[in-house]
């Protein structure tokens, strides 16, 4: 008896060390050796089943469970949980990755620099995992619904150029995680959401270089969500929110929910008082519950609005002068100024 609860025991903390083992346990799941490397390089990973197909196999097909071989089923488990891997126009897997899991208990990162496609996408899957994604140039074509920015975990994406187009886009997904969304250039599409959901979640829009085109737009209430804008010479880029479902697409409209839009300047910045911003746009409509705008833009405070133009609703902020809040802190005459505004 004594043996068996042994054997049990042990049993249960191998299971629990290797919880990421069982969940990528597939014959045709590869493993990130760790360390920096180009995607395509055969020797940078390790095969989890028994079936040596490796990169790139999972490209030109995989065994079938007849033992065949197609040229249609991508089944392949990308599984990266610590290193950096690098896809460029000279190292990319050129057939979709059905599975991708990116993060570990260290950070693991993927940086895009070609076209690529993929099925369902996760990082960050679970707590305490961090997953880091890097977008600088072609394009990720998500094939399924299921693109997370932090799963479970931590996330965090970085796009500065190129095309992400997606279905759904789930940024942070479970009480646990944390996502950082920053775009400061390229092409944002979600045919259908993308939306700020459980834990912590903060998108960051620097400038207004860049295209946001959503089909809704929703803060889930209750969460702790940011919508950080850096305001450049021309502003800063709108979100679009093109849903109508009149018009026959699946969703429509934005919802903000106990969300706080962060107002910074970046270089080149010139607004003054009565300087007007749109920073989201909707074709049917913008409803908000508990929106907050904090302003760290010296002298200046920001008042919002949702109006009308024409069949559109519009959030627009625009520049008051910063309330005369002056409270002095400790020694040598520390400053902090009252921004928020309810």
């Amino acid at each position: 008896m004594a043996k068996n609860m042994i054997l049990m025991v042990t049993i249960m903390l191998i299971v629990m060390n290797n919880a990421n083992a069982f969940l990528y346990e597939n014959e045709n799941a590869v493993w990130w050796g760790g360390g920096t490397g180009d995607w395509m390089t055969e020797s940078n990973w390790t095969d989890y089943g028994a079936v040596d197909w490796r990169i790139p196999g999972w490209v030109s097909g995989h065994p079938d469970n007849d033992g065949s071989w197609t040229s249609t089923s991508n089944m392949g488990y990308a599984c990266i949980e610590s290193g950096v891997v690098n896809i460029t126009t000279a190292s990319y897997p050129d057939g979709q990755v059905y599975r991708s899991y990116i993060g570990g208990p260290g950070e693991a990162a993927l940086n895009v620099g070609a076209d690529t496609s993929w099925g369902r996408f996760y990082t960050g899957w679970d707590p305490g995992e961090t997953g880091i994604v890097s977008l600088v140039a072609g394009s990720m074509a998500m094939n399924s619904d299921n693109f997370y920015l932090g799963y479970n975990g931590d996330s965090r994406f970085y796009m500065s150029s190129g095309v992400l187009n997606a279905g759904k886009i789930h940024v942070s997904s479970g009480d646990s995680s944390t996502s950082h969304v920053e775009i400061s250039g390229g092409m944002l599409n979600a045919a259908k959401y993308l939306a700020m959901e459980s834990g912590t979640a903060t998108l960051n829009i620097i400038g207004s270089g860049s295209t946001i085109s959503v089909g809704r737009f929703q803060a889930d209430a209750g969460e702790s969500h940011i919508l950080s804008i850096g305001l450049d010479a021309g502003g800063v880029t709108a979100i679009d929110v093109f849903g109508n479902l009149a018009s026959g697409d699946s969703y429509e409209g934005a919802t903000l929910n106990d969300l706080v839009i962060q107002v910074n300047a970046l270089p080149g910045f010139s607004g003054g008082v009565g300087s007007m911003y749109d920073i989201m746009t909707s074709a049917t409509f913008i409803e908000q519950n508990g929106l907050n705008v904090v302003s760290n833009i010296s002298g200046l405070d920001f008042d919002w609005a949702i109006v009308s133009d024409g069949n559109n609703e519009i959030l627009r902020l625009t520049a008051v002068p910063e309330p005369m809040m002056i409270l002095l802190l400790g020694i040598g005459g520390v400053v902090a100024k009252s921004r928020r505004k309810n």
